[in-house]
């Protein structure tokens, strides 16, 4: 939080600490300090939705950014997002992330310069950890708020929304630092079934899904079937949780149905992973290994611009790019 003020920011900020089913006594405001406004969340949910909306109801300012508890902004963060929000007229301006001292590779831009992002071309779906500067009035407008009710993937709701409908741009040389692991942010107590991939299951239902453009529709299925069902189900399983096969297959065939072109852009290790149904033998387990990653599993992936191999050559760059002296302000 302290990394937020506005002597470090180099912009006016206006700092609120959402507590979510926690006391705000005496001891709590005093670590907090005289300088942020503290708002109080009770809805017995262990889901970051209830705060968050708190928070926006609360907010008075052209645009809102969500810090999480965890992590920490490098010095003028956020004036560098309000310059690129300013100079493109943006909704959604994502900082370079920094997870653990290693830049996350994306979205897919290596130019420094500010510009509007295309969703489909610079994949910016497969941004997992999203935080970013938002207009309040683009969430207003829309009647975006985050989802109650559910315990997992809320920002991926919010987020693809944004990402597929408003107008997102890069703040090359804002950072944000993640200071955790990603297996410390996993959920510790697996989700029941029907929880698992509520997320994933609102979005496909969601009736703005139906109006995108067909390169926009690939490129939000082709990250559910990558990210939450290939990627979400060998997590699970390197945990020793059961996933829940029955709510897998039931989003496989959603995705399917809503993007049919996004599994020919899938690696071999997703596409094999995908059919989970496969006895875990030797040949499967080869399938699913890291290198498998970076093979197309169908000549639309090997033809594409946006296949699994170009993809991760482009991230590589662009982790490359950012690593560099100058490359951003830390």
């Amino acid at each position: 939080m302290r990394s937020a003020h506005p002597d470090l920011q180099g912009v006016a900020t206006r700092v609120t600490v959402v507590l979510h089913d926690l006391e705000a006594d005496r001891a709590l405001r005093d670590r907090i300090g005289p300088d942020a406004r503290v708002l109080e969340c009770r809805d017995g949910i262990p889901s970051p939705s209830g705060p968050r909306n708190v928070g926006l109801a609360a907010a008075t300012a052209p645009f809102v950014f969500f810090l999480d508890s965890d992590d920490s902004l490098a010095p003028a963060c956020l004036a560098r997002l309000h310059e690129v929000a300013r100079d493109t007229s943006a909704d959604v301006v994502l900082p370079s992330i920094r997870r653990d001292g290693r830049y996350v590779g994306t979205p897919l831009v290596v130019s420094r310069r500010a510009r509007i992002l295309d969703p489909a071309a610079h994949q910016l779906f497969l941004r997992s950890h999203v935080p970013a500067l938002l207009r309040r009035s683009a969430l207003d407008d829309a009647g975006i708020r985050y989802p109650g009710g559910i315990r997992s993937g809320e920002d991926f709701v919010v987020m693809s929304r944004l990402f597929a409908t408003a107008r997102a741009a890069l703040a090359f040389d804002a950072v944000y630092e993640v200071h955790d692991s990603g297996d410390a942010r996993a959920s510790v107590s697996p989700l029941p079934p029907g929880e698992q991939l509520a997320a994933v299951r609102l979005v496909l239902g969601s009736p703005w899904v139906s109006a995108l453009p067909d390169d926009r529709t690939t490129a939000l299925v082709r990250r559910i079937l990558a990210v939450n069902l290939a990627s979400g189900w060998r997590t699970k399983r390197g945990l020793g949780q059961e996933p829940a096969a029955d709510e897998h297959r039931e989003v496989r065939e959603l995705a399917r149905a809503t993007g049919p072109r996004a599994e020919g852009l899938l690696s071999v290790r997703d596409r094999v992973s995908l059919r989970f149904e496969l006895a875990p033998g030797l040949a499967s387990r080869l399938l699913q290994s890291r290198p498998f990653g970076l093979i197309p599993s169908s000549w639309r992936g090997l033809a594409s611009g946006r296949g699994p191999f170009v993809t991760e050559l482009r991230s590589f760059l662009v982790r490359h790019r950012r690593r560099r002296p100058g490359a951003s302000a830390p």
